[in-house]
């Protein structure tokens, strides 16, 4: 079987060859080099001056591949929305400390050492605002987060989402 497939290769070799042969060149006098004669060149025409871009304006106005070729209506501009604030991500509840007038909280950080705050001290530029039994509100410039009751206020008029933003809304897992 494998002899029959080398045979078969090599006779198709030998019929392509055949079939060559009458397009190949007869012998070596083919390839002579040819004379070139000195003959003097012309002189090329002259170049005519392209007008500048700016001569068009209403062709240049109109976009080529628009099938109506009126250019597009200008995007409106929209408003750059006010960055996000940080959230508090990673953090934990884990306490509420009263003691008399003074309350304290008890957070968790995401490396697992705990914080405490009290009325009025800061976290990530989070501050403390409130702290009673039922609520532990966080603000950041108009930003307002009850951490225990998770509802975020806006107080510049825009309407809050019920949003956990502490894992577990503060409670532990």
């Amino acid at each position: 079987m494998r002899w029959g497939r080398v045979f078969g290769i090599g006779l198709s070799g030998l019929l392509l060859t055949a079939a060559l042969l009458p397009w190949l060149p007869d012998g070596p006098d083919v390839l002579r080099p040819v004379e070139v004669a000195d003959a003097a060149l012309e002189p090329l025409p002259p170049v005519e001056r392209v007008t500048p871009r700016s001569a068009y304006p209403e062709t240049l106005a109109r976009p080529l591949f628009r099938s109506t070729r009126r250019p597009e209506p200008a995007a409106p501009v929209a408003e750059a929305a006010p960055p996000a604030p940080p959230r508090l991500v990673g953090y934990r509840l884990t306490g509420i400390v009263s003691t008399g007038a003074r309350h304290m909280i008890l957070l968790e950080t995401p490396g697992g050492k705990s914080v405490q705050l009290y009325e009025g001290e800061s976290v990530d530029g989070w501050t403390v605002e409130t702290i009673t039994t039922e609520t532990v509100v966080l603000s950041q410039g108009e930003t307002r987060v009850d951490l225990l009751n998770g509802a975020a206020e806006d107080k510049s008029g825009g309407t809050g989402r019920n949003t956990r933003w502490l894992p577990a809304g503060g409670q532990t897992q």
